[in-house]
């Protein structure tokens, strides 16, 4: 073996024209004959590799000429650290074999691999990737005609890598066909494999940040359906939402989950996906035998009242006043905050963050009005309650844009705490202040904005506070609706019992 080498390395450095032969020679009679070398070969390998890295053309040919070594090095057990090794080289010439040998050869011996051998998935999904690359399949091909038949965690640990792998448009393709995997799944596997795939799902639709890990109870598991039910709303797969509920159904009775469970995720399902279930039989016979009532007809009046009530000032305006008619009397609030919260999940708002954020900086006054601010912080409060509720809801899972729109609101709500001081003492206030700015916290960990948005929450005024953005147009029309809307029912405001308690806090 060694002698070999040294020929190799003298033939490269000397530009010797040779004959590859007796190297695949070398494997047949030698290596593959004698098991008990394993380790002597895999030591002849680690140098025999970047040596034949270096040879370009002629090293070519001759891993074509190994290739049949290294397939029957594959089928031992005893060369499988050798032959892996060996493949690594294959892998990283994909370009100088071309399409046509790589889809010949290595596109269906890395299959046969993979279909017993998890390791080998990854293998087989780079040389489909190089493929698809090169234009001779697509990502939809390769993923429903080159799959793996093989037990389902292999399957998964396929699916996981298209995921990874392949490019927007085609995980747009994909996505239905993936989310319906997990459907199937979602209420009964507690694999490994299952839930690295769903992470990668989600993660890859911004559903998530960090990898998921097994539901270890039924409070888990209803969390995570709930999500994932968020998730299907979200892409507008209806059928699968319905499917998810119909499988409920079956492993409820089948004993898998409680009655309890499926009451639960039913309830949820009510308040946040009345729409798409509204016209489910299933659905409506579930919510009769379970009890569980129905907002419908209260919410579409809500939101026929919103859409009908005009442009985003006018719609501004609506939502200002109906929370001031709603927090001056004690218990109606939590009614009305279930309302805007449906706003999230509806289409009436393209950007719904931006919405309801603008709306809050638009109660940071850069002139300050000649009313009481605690009028100001109790309507502040009640909007950050809001928000609060939302990404409870949402399980604090938003995408890059809410998150942006979260940012700013952060910022302009610590310096506004800092900087007046009819903010900083109401504790009721202060608290819906920490309990947000601990939730984008806990969103932004692991990313770069966390220490900026760790440095605004411990601002205090012994420190060099930043000055608040200046108002946007947008928000300081904002401002000038919400200074006219709150000096029109500031008596009402003063008289009613919650603001009373409110301002004594």
């Amino acid at each position: 073996m060694q002698a070999s080498l040294s020929f190799l390395e003298i033939s490269r450095n000397k530009n010797y024209p040779f004959n590859g032969k007796f190297i695949v020679s070398l494997f047949g009679k030698l290596i593959l004959q004698q098991p008990s070398t394993s380790r002597i070969t895999e030591n002849f390998l680690k140098e025999f590799i970047p040596l034949v890295g270096k040879m370009k053309r002629k090293g070519l040919n001759m891993l074509k000429m190994l290739y049949s070594s290294l397939v029957a090095m594959s089928q031992e057990e005893v060369f499988e650290a050798s032959s892996v090794l060996l493949l690594q080289l294959y892998l990283k010439n994909l370009d100088m074999f071309g399409s046509t040998w790589v889809q010949n050869y290595l596109l269906q011996f890395t299959k046969s691999k993979a279909q017993g051998n998890t390791s080998w998935i990854e293998y087989y999904c780079r040389v489909g990737k190089f493929l698809v690359d090169a234009g001779v399949f697509t990502w939809w091909t390769f993923f429903a005609y080159n799959g793996l038949d093989a037990a389902l965690n292999f399957q998964l640990a396929f699916d996981s890598l298209i995921i990874d792998f392949c490019d927007i448009d085609s995980f747009e393709l994909l996505r239905k066909p993936l989310y319906s995997v997990a459907a199937d799944l979602l209420l009964k596997s507690q694999d490994n494999s299952f839930y690295q795939f769903l992470s990668n799902l989600l993660k890859r639709g911004h559903i998530i940040a960090t990898d998921l890990i097994p539901a270890s109870n039924e409070k888990e598991l209803l969390k995570l359906v709930s999500m994932f039910s968020k998730a299907l709303q979200k892409y507008s797969y209806q059928d699968l939402l319905s499917t998810l509920l119909a499988l409920a159904k079956n492993h409820c009775e089948d004993g898998d989950i409680s009655r309890d469970f499926l009451a639960k995720y039913l309830e949820f399902l009510n308040k946040n996906c009345l729409t798409e279930l509204r016209n489910n039989q299933l659905f409506i016979t579930l919510r009769r035998e379970f009890g569980v009532s129905s907002d419908e007809d209260e919410k579409c009046r809500f939101w026929n009242s919103f859409n009908e009530s005009g442009d985003i000032l006018s719609k501004v305006a609506f939502v200002e006043a109906g929370v001031i008619q709603a927090c001056c009397v004690a218990g109606e609030f939590d009614g009305y905050l279930d309302k805007l919260s449906t706003l999230f999940n509806s289409v009436m708002l393209e950007n719904p963050f931006t919405f309801f954020s603008d709306l809050v900086i638009a109660h940071i006054f850069e002139d300050r009005p000649p009313f009481d601010m605690n009028i100001r912080n109790f309507l502040l409060y009640q909007f950050i309650t809001l928000l609060n509720k939302v990404l409870r809801m949402k399980f604090e899972q938003v995408s890059p844009d809410e998150f942006s729109e979260l940012c700013k609101l952060h910022r302009a709500l610590c310096i506004e705490c800092v900087t007046d001081d009819t903010f900083s003492k109401n504790k009721e206030l202060v608290n819906e202040k920490a309990a947000f700015s601990s939730s984008l916290l806990r969103i932004a960990d692991g990313f770069w904005e966390h220490s900026r948005l760790s440095q605004l929450d411990t601002l205090n005024k012994s420190m060099n506070v930043p000055c608040q953005i200046p108002h946007t147009s947008v928000q300081n029309s904002l401002s000038v609706i919400v200074i006219k809307i709150i000096e029109d029912n500031i008596e009402h405001i003063k008289a009613s019992e919650p603001f009373i308690q409110f301002k004594s806090t």
